[in-house]
């Protein structure tokens, strides 16, 4: 399996403007979210050095983005066209 890492996204609440912090600790438990399931709480206990940014309030999301990209295409899988549908 190939590791998966994830994201913190800070949403700025009036500009909406999103900032993206990449995260792959470590591939082993809990810091792999292959490893998180349903149900379970997960505890990462980390420290992050945030970019500069505009004062404000921030929502706090979650990524868990898909790192595979094709090589004939590019792009993520997430991001083709859905061909089954048209």
């Amino acid at each position: 399996m190939n590791p998966r890492g994830f994201e913190l996204i800070l949403k700025n609440n009036e500009t909406q403007v999103k900032t993206k912090i990449n995260l792959l600790i470590s591939r082993q438990p809990p810091y792999d979210p292959r490893y998180w399931f349903a149900g379970d709480t997960t505890t990462i206990d980390t420290t992050i050095t945030l970019p500069e940014m505009v004062e404000g309030s921030y929502s706090i999301l979650l990524s868990l983005p898909d790192t595979h990209t094709t090589a004939t295409v590019g792009r993520s899988l997430y991001e083709r066209p859905n061909t089954l549908f048209g």
